[in-house]
């Protein structure tokens, strides 16, 4: 795939550095669909056919599906998504039809995104899943029979929507499965027969390590004890292509905020501990300065020390990025041995913040069940054992924070429901260690201390019950992007009790909202929460915005605070 074929299709604009995370280690700059889309001339074929020339074996034609291309795009809200569904699979269609042509007879066409598209609604899947896999079928409706149709899913759990898959009518159907059970592929000949080629990974790509022959032939053997021989294709989880740091670089420079250069001095010795620690505290102050300006009530110091390389037990690589969430690139540590804190992590930094301002200033941390499921996790003992460890270690942290004078701490637990098992009856076990390693960091702090976490945009119905054991005082969700009547769960059924925050706006997105908007959404928000335990915040950490972009953002929201407050309190 020496050619990408996107930016060739009309319909789409395209960043130049907006870059945000595909999957894996792989870094896009997601198109912005603002037209009608259509192909004004073949984008593949010739780079396809050229290697197709150069071997008698058969060569794999690369196109991504239009469900995925959907899915990963910014994309026009002046017509139904499933229409534009529909362009980009009639211009995909022309694509494979010229692949044919010029001698391509395997076609792989990723739905990647499929399952990840579906709407938090159960109710809504069933149209959902409808018109994806007509999508997919209009993509190679013109094919002949001796033209292979190939596609690739992410890792996931099948069994809700295998007839969705069956549907897709695909020769070969290739699967990130090495990370999981063998016995979850029986979903493919059990109840129902898939009948066409089935590829589950043999061996996991996100990871450095090389298995043996031995490894890799008792997993395919562990497959065929689930899988008829004849349908069993063997193949890595995903696709091998890894972006060098040396093409990467140069679009990343312009995103690289001043404190991450500062870093990058210190520890190439271009500067002295003392000047760092001087152009740190600069940055806070700044950091600091522009949200009492604001007028913002609980402030934060942009986080501008990382605490995860810190820790006893992790290891490091130099260049090995991966995606945390939205926009955010991260090395993600590998967890060799126990883990502990030597030392405080945060402290200082915070405790430097809070003597800046009169005003609260909250600590960060990120929670133990996240850290754990963002690492590479040793094996040698159980998941939820490593988890207390590090739970354990943040508990000293916390404490140490409030000993320094930080009334207010955030321990992120973004990746909570990430980390759920894909079989249900395990959901229990899991969802009980996650929340006793979050209780765990911050069971010995006093009762004046405010403890809030923030979790990622999810569907929080089904686990309700484990947020609300928790216990935080406050929790911060990704929710601009949703319908506020999903958080009628923290009021129905249960009562949580505690804050709430839902994003009242994308960060995801440059766009700034008007004040009135953001009044708009606060008031459908106060029409499902009470308005004593509604805080009012933007939907994520701000790390990946310019200050041009979050300064008017944050000043219209807290405007629009102030609006429903003088609302509230004059119809009183």
């Amino acid at each position: 795939m020496v050619e990408y074929f996107g930016e060739q299709l009309s319909g789409f604009a395209f960043t130049a550095n907006g870059w945000v995370q595909s999957y894996g280690s792989r870094c896009v700059k997601p198109p912005i669909i603002y037209g009608d889309v259509s192909r004004p001339k073949p984008m593949t074929v010739f780079w396809s056919s050229t290697a197709q020339s150069m071997t008698k074996r058969p060569m794999k034609g690369m196109l991504t599906g239009p469900v995925t291309i959907l899915n990963w795009s910014f994309v026009r809200n002046d017509q139904p998504r499933h229409e534009t569904c529909y362009q980009i699979a009639l211009a995909i269609k022309d694509e494979v039809e010229d692949l044919e042509k010029g001698g391509i007879g395997v076609i792989q066409i990723d739905e990647a995104a499929l399952r990840e598209g579906l709407p938090l609604r159960k109710a809504e899947h069933s149209f959902y899943l409808d018109w994806a896999v007509h999508s997919f079928r209009i993509t190679n409706c013109g094919v002949q029979d001796s033209t292979q149709i190939h596609t690739h899913m992410c890792y996931s759990n099948f069994n809700d929507n295998i007839h969705s898959i069956i549907d897709m009518d695909a020769d070969v159907i290739t699967i990130e499965n090495s990370r999981s059970d063998e016995k979850l592929l029986s979903v493919f000949r059990e109840g129902v027969k898939y009948g066409a080629g089935i590829g589950p990974g043999v061996y996991d790509i996100h990871s450095p390590r090389i298995p043996s022959t031995d490894e890799i032939a008792d997993r395919i053997n562990k497959m065929l004890a689930v899988l008829e021989q004849n349908i069993l294709w063997v193949n890595p989880d995903c696709g091998l292509k890894t972006r060098k740091y040396t093409e990467v670089k140069p679009a990343l420079k312009n995103m690289v905020h001043a404190a991450k250069l500062i870093r990058s001095q210190l520890a190439s010795a271009k500067i002295s501990e003392e000047d760092y620690v001087k152009a740190i505290k600069e940055d806070i102050k700044k950091v600091v300065d522009i949200q009492e300006d604001l007028d913002i009530d609980v402030l934060v110091h942009g986080e501008p020390e990382y605490f995860g390389e810190q820790l006893s037990g992790f290891a490091f690589t130099a260049n090995g990025w991966v995606q945390s969430y939205g926009s955010r690139c991260v090395k993600p540590p590998i967890i060799y041995g126990d883990v502990s804190r030597p030392k405080p992590m945060t402290v200082f930094w915070s405790s430097t913040a809070q003597s800046m301002t009169k005003r609260p200033m909250k600590g960060m941390l990120t929670g133990p069940v996240t850290i754990l499921n963002w690492s590479f996790v040793r094996n040698d003992q159980p998941r939820h054992e490593t988890c207390y460890q590090i739970a354990l270690a943040i508990k000293d942290e916390v404490e140490d924070l409030e000993k320094g004078g930080i009334g207010v701490i955030q321990i992120d637990e973004a990746a909570l429901r990430e980390g759920l098992p894909l079989r249900k009856a395990e959901h229990s076990f899991y969802l009980d260690w996650a929340v006793h390693s979050f209780r765990i960091t911050n069971c010995g702090v006093q009762d004046s201390t405010q403890i809030h976490t923030h979790m990622c945009y999810s569907n929080f119905n089904d686990i309700i019950h484990s947020i609300i054991d928790m216990d935080a005082d406050v929790i911060t969700i990704e929710n601009s992007r949703s319908d506020e009547k999903l958080l009628s769960v923290f009021r129905e059924g249960v009562k949580y009790g505690a804050g709430i925050g839902p994003g009242v706006y994308d960060i995801h997105s440059p766009r700034i909202p008007s004040t009135d908007e953001i009044a708009d959404r606060i008031n459908k928000m106060l029409a499902v929460l009470e308005q004593n335990i509604l805080w009012v915040n933007p939907d994520c950490g701000l790390k990946t915005r310019k200050y041009t972009e979050v300064k008017p953002a944050l000043k219209n929201m807290v405007d629009a605070a102030k609006l429903i407050r003088s609302q509230l309190a004059s119809a009183k």
